[in-house]
């Protein structure tokens, strides 16, 4: 069986204000492409599908579209993460299940599908060309959302350990492939700038025993691509999402036969940072790469007119435009780097209200060993 795991897909998601539907679009039609080229049977989505709680209608048709695509090909399981509303995330689940497209978002809710032969509180099994595959499901642990009763001495970690191994005891009873699908912080992941949930101290913070040993472990959350152990994985996010993230955006296929391999994504869009240090040089770096979403950082010693500034952001590609204006005594010292040590002399006399002799300038030549 070949399995595609990707995750964080935050559809919707903004750049500066700037709308990039169409670049994520551009991404749903590669995984699509990679799901049929590769035979996939089953795509795993562990969570943050979208970028809020409440999705545009545009992102949340995007999804749909992409996901009816992919179940053409596999059968498609999707766990909600921090950023989706489970409910709302799930509320087209009886329509998506006829698409062979199973979206999770609550715990203990029996899932229903033509490739379900079993489920239970927090796992189910798949029937796929002939082979199972048995999931252990976790969509994104709070004690809010999963009801469970928080007892003393007891860590959030413990009760989702508790939940994962409860689910693994019974899903993976029968043979076939074990997998766990959920989204959460796993210990040893990195964060990156686009991640914006603050975690409290290492309260949300779960070590890696808390995964129950499995064929492979499908972990969203973290948007660079990560191997935490031989079976457990985040497969990042497909796109960037903030300038400086330097991540070589990818998915996993899994085959049970050889392993994991990763696919290295496209750029669907690309966003570049780059620094002028006049209006002139900022125009310059705009006009000679206008595909490329850009972050300007412009470095002067005065304020912009604001028709210079009304003609950068003209451009289609600034996205967003940072001015870093010196100081006065930056300036100042700027000036003096000019000028010759007898030059900023004489007007430090000047200032003094004096005129320095001949005599008096020659010796602070000499002392400053300009003779």
């Amino acid at each position: 069986m070949r399995i595609l795991h990707t995750s964080d897909w935050h559809l919707g998601k903004r750049l500066y204000g700037r709308e990039r539907l169409d670049a994520q679009r551009r991404m749903g039609e590669e995984l699509i492409r990679i799901t049929r080229l590769e035979s996939v049977g089953l795509v795993l989505v562990s969570g943050d599908v979208f970028d809020t709680a409440t999705p545009s209608s545009d992102a949340e048709n995007l999804f749909y579209d992409i996901a009816t695509e992919l179940g053409q090909t596999a059968t498609v399981v999707v766990v909600s993460g921090n950023h989706d509303d489970p409910a709302r995330l799930t509320a087209a689940k009886q329509l998506a299940r006829k698409n062979r497209i199973i979206l999770v978002g609550d715990y203990g809710e029996p899932v229903r599908s033509d490739a379900v032969i079993g489920s239970g509180d927090g796992w189910l099994r798949l029937r796929i060309n002939g082979e199972t595959a048995n999931l252990v499901l976790l969509p994104y642990p709070t004690d809010a959302r999963t009801g469970d009763v928080v007892r003393e001495h007891e860590t959030y970690a413990d009760r989702v350990k508790a939940r994962l191994f409860g689910a693994a005891e019974q899903a993976f009873s029968v043979a076939g492939v074990n997998l766990v699908v959920t989204h959460l912080f796993c210990q040893g992941g990195v964060k990156s700038g686009s991640e914006r949930d603050i975690e409290l101290g290492t309260a949300r913070i779960v070590p890696l025993d808390c995964i129950p040993p499995c064929d492979y472990a499908a972990l969203g959350h973290i948007h660079r691509p990560m191997k935490l152990s031989d079976s457990v994985w985040y497969s990042g996010s497909p796109m960037p999402f903030v300038f400086g993230e330097n991540v070589e955006n990818s998915v996993n296929l899994y085959d049970t036969a050889s392993g994991v391999r990763r696919i290295k994504l496209p750029a669907f869009d690309r966003l570049r940072s780059c620094e002028a240090y006049s209006y002139d040089e900022a125009e310059r770096l705009l006009r000679e790469d206008e595909e490329a979403l850009t972050q300007l950082v412009l470095h002067t010693d005065k304020p912009l007119l604001s028709a210079e500034s009304r003609a950068l952001r003209a451009h289609g590609n600034l996205v967003r435009l940072l001015l870093d204006v010196a100081k006065p005594d930056r300036v100042r010292a700027q000036v003096r780097a000019d000028k010759s040590p007898e030059e900023i002399f004489t007007e430090y006399c000047a200032a003094c209200g004096t005129e320095p002799k001949r005599e008096l300038i020659d010796l602070f030549l000499s002392l400053v060993g300009e003779v």
